[in-house]
């Protein structure tokens, strides 16, 4: 078979043509959407996440049960109403979010993981608020939980709406964590 310049007319048109309806299927024209950015941390489907560093302390209301007989509760109210939960640990977190359009975020979706494979334990305080992150914008906060008095094996878990699974963070040895109790 000869090549003739219609052959490869023919030819050309057929890969543009190939080409611009791959490209408009793929979302590749002006205004297409685009992978997200992601800052430091762990990528998500949406940016990414970073712990930024977390400490444990003595939670302020806890005490002791020994010196007290008839358990946590006395006359005078509530001794430790946190039973065995007697430590706060505070754990800083950078979200990123890398889309063109503002991602909704709750303190909520980070639970602290007790143990391999032991209970994972909501938020109990947090710096922010549920609400918005701008598109292309990073927030850093704080959120804080309970847990048992020298618990050695933490995560941090980020429950990322768009993904299959949770992302787990293995919290190594504490560090400071700049913020404001």
């Amino acid at each position: 078979m000869q090549l003739n310049r219609r052959h490869v007319l023919f030819g050309l048109g057929g890969t543009l043509t190939s080409g611009v309806a791959a490209r408009a299927w793929l979302g590749g024209g002006t205004g297409a959407r685009r992978a997200p950015t992601r800052g430091r941390g762990s990528w998500t489907t949406f940016g990414s996440v970073a712990l930024l560093g977390w400490n444990r302390r003595h939670h302020d209301t806890a005490n002791v049960a020994s010196h007290h007989p008839e358990g946590p509760f006395s006359d005078d109210g509530l001794v430790n109403p946190h039973g065995i939960w007697s430590e706060t640990i505070l754990v800083g977190v950078e979200v990123h979010n890398g889309l063109q359009r503002p991602l909704l975020f709750s303190p909520g979706q980070f639970r602290l993981r007790v143990g391999s494979d032991g209970p994972t334990v909501t938020a109990y305080a947090a710096e922010r608020r549920p609400g918005g992150i701008p598109p292309d914008s990073t927030l850093t906060t704080w959120v804080s939980f309970l847990a048992p008095k020298g618990s050695d094996d933490l995560s941090v878990e980020f429950a990322d709406p768009d993904a299959a699974d949770v992302l787990s963070l293995r919290l190594g040895r504490a560090t400071a964590v700049g913020v404001a109790s």
